[in-house]
């Protein structure tokens, strides 16, 4: 795994007066460059929150993921450390939001060069999981606990919506992580390979050590201008109550 992959990772007014002896005034007004990014990523974010709203994801969980939002706005990030049972829910479920989103503005023409990384033990959780094949991929605490396992079944869905809609979803993982995936999760991630051409299967001679999470990549297209958002977390098969938490969205130079 490259490491600049790791750590990818937000202004003046020009005013154009009339030519002389011009029949009417024209003014030409500059939107600053910070200021349309700042207002771009407003925009997204609102988006995003209004589609958790639509979800059946627990008030207190959206609660919790407007906090997040509205830290996003702010500054670009938000990070936290705590116990499993309070981030999972909400950080997965802004993934979840910001997955959705993706989705839809490929699908809208409104985004484009939209990439996704998974960095992980295993095969992505969501790539590996479908219907009742959840008790394998996830962790006993995870699956009796219905807020942490709403993120499974919702990513399920939101990352195939990213397939579909033609997001290049990159897979990376240690070589021989696919194997230790019991073998119904194994042919899940396998057929998904079949099915989507824009699924990069990418196994590592690395091992996953300080980034487990994801990173997205994406473009808008009006402004052109590039965005990466990025989620440092653990997988739901490895839960932990020290992990430190973090989103964060900033513009870049280029996708």
């Amino acid at each position: 795994m490259a490491s600049s992959s790791k750590s990818l990772l937000f202004a003046a007014l020009a005013l154009t007066g009339p030519a002389l002896f011009a029949e009417a005034p024209s003014t030409t007004v500059a939107i600053p460059a910070a200021v349309e990014k700042a207002s771009f990523v407003v925009a997204a974010l609102d988006q995003v929150e209004a589609g958790l709203l639509l979800t059946d994801i627990a008030p207190k969980v959206v609660a919790g993921c407007q906090l997040a939002l509205k830290a996003l706005r702010e500054r670009g990030i938000y990070s936290q450390t705590g116990p499993d049972a309070e981030n999972r829910p909400i950080f997965v479920s802004v993934q979840e939001g910001v997955e959705r989103f993706l989705a839809s503005g490929l699908k809208a023409k409104t985004l484009s060069d939209v990439q996704v990384q998974f960095f992980t033990p295993l095969p992505a959780t969501p790539l590996c999981s479908e219907g009742a094949v959840m008790d394998a991929v996830a962790s006993e605490a995870v699956l009796q606990d219905k807020d942490r396992l709403r993120t499974l079944t919702g990513r399920v869905e939101s990352v195939r919506l990213l397939l579909s809609a033609g997001a290049e979803v990159q897979s990376i993982y240690p070589k021989g992580g696919l194997e230790k995936r019991p073998i119904a999760s194994q042919n899940i991630y396998r057929g998904l390979l079949a099915e989507f051409s824009n699924l990069k299967d990418i196994p590592s001679d690395e091992p996953v050590s300080n980034f487990v999470g994801a990173i997205y990549r994406f473009k808008d297209v009006d402004s052109g201008q590039a965005y990466v958002f990025e989620v440092q977390a653990t997988q739901a098969m490895a839960p932990s109550d020290n992990t430190v938490w973090t989103l964060s969205l900033k513009p870049v130079q280029e996708v």
